[in-house]
């Protein structure tokens, strides 16, 4: 499990330090884009094609 308070500190901190050769909004929105695309493609591997709130 990851613990999604840890991720952003994580990135926050990798930004600051400069490991990260982007600011800390555009690397947010690509943990989150990558994340997203992990859970939809084990979602799609077990069968679920529709998400619903």
């Amino acid at each position: 499990a990851i613990n999604p308070y840890m991720a952003f500190a994580v990135l926050d901190d990798l930004v600051k330090r400069g490991d990260v050769q982007m600011n800390y909004e555009t690397a947010e929105k690509n943990y989150i884009k990558a994340v997203c695309k992990g859970l939809y493609k084990i979602m799609s591997k077990m069968g679920i094609s529709t998400i619903r709130s």
